[in-house]
């Protein structure tokens, strides 16, 4: 898994909130169904970033831990929750999500933005699982998203986002040769407190995990019942998850 870097870091914090903002909506509404989300109020964001998705939680009375590989998102997140910090409801780790372990179980665990297509391969994917596994409050509630074969294989692209403090490009490539997509973020952005511009490029590999697979591994390790689901209605199972570009997972222990 990339560790996203210092400059990156800010172009994410700055521009890519959105997803967080929706995706709470869609989890909050799922939990809400369930009674031991009332009883234990831990909640972990596995591969949290910026801690934009940790924050909608903390707004909602929960208690939140986050962690992240990268040491640069977790100074946004620490800077973004610091008044949750400060009142102990919040806490961000430097972490890996294939090999952690912490003293506290938490009833739901969530890892969103497909953070897990960054991992290396389906051992990386399964050593995650069994990390979640062990931290997850018995009856508690795994959910993460993907990008699936379908999105990964025909992402091929090239994007430009402009503002006042940065441009940069964003290119999407399929490399069939070892299954992964690529996606290469760089431009300039502007220095705190004056003119100057600093250029930065972030590569992002994504792989391609078979969602039967997924399914498995998650079974194997214990979880009772797994279900793939459309990100805009976590209640919809869908029959056939390889048919779109995205699902989120929804893993009950």
């Amino acid at each position: 898994m990339e560790k996203y870097g210092h400059v990156f870091a800010t172009i994410y914090n700055n521009n890519f909130s959105q997803f967080a903002d929706d995706t709470f909506t869609q989890i909050y509404s799922l939990i809400e169904q369930q009674e031991i989300s009332l009883q234990n109020k831990n909640i972990l964001d596995l591969c949290c970033g910026t801690g934009r998705l940790s924050l909608h939680f903390l707004r909602k009375g929960f208690n939140v831990t986050g962690i992240d590989i990268s040491e640069h998102m977790l100074t946004y997140a620490m800077k973004n929750a610091e008044k949750y910090i400060e009142a102990g409801q919040a806490q961000f780790i430097l972490g890996d999500a294939t090999n952690f372990a912490l003293d506290q179980h938490y009833s739901l665990i969530v890892s969103t933005y497909d953070a897990l297509n960054h991992l290396e391969n389906d051992e990386a994917l399964q050593s995650c699982f069994k990390c979640v596994y062990d931290v997850l409050e018995e009856k508690g509630t795994f959910v993460f998203d993907l990008n699936t074969r379908l999105a990964l294989t025909t992402s091929d692209g090239l994007s430009v986002h402009e503002d006042q403090n940065s441009l940069f490009i964003t290119k999407r490539q399929y490399h069939p040769s070892f299954q992964k997509a690529c996606t290469v973020f760089s431009g300039f952005v502007k220095q705190k407190n004056n003119d100057t511009y600093v250029r930065f490029q972030q590569i992002v590999y994504n792989t391609i995990f078979e969602l039967d697979k997924v399914k498995n591994y998650l079974l194997d390790i214990g979880w009772s019942k797994v279900d793939f689901t459309l990100s805009h209605d976590l209640n919809q199972v869908l029959k056939d998850p390889e048919s779109v570009h995205r699902v989120f997972v929804i893993a009950k222990k």
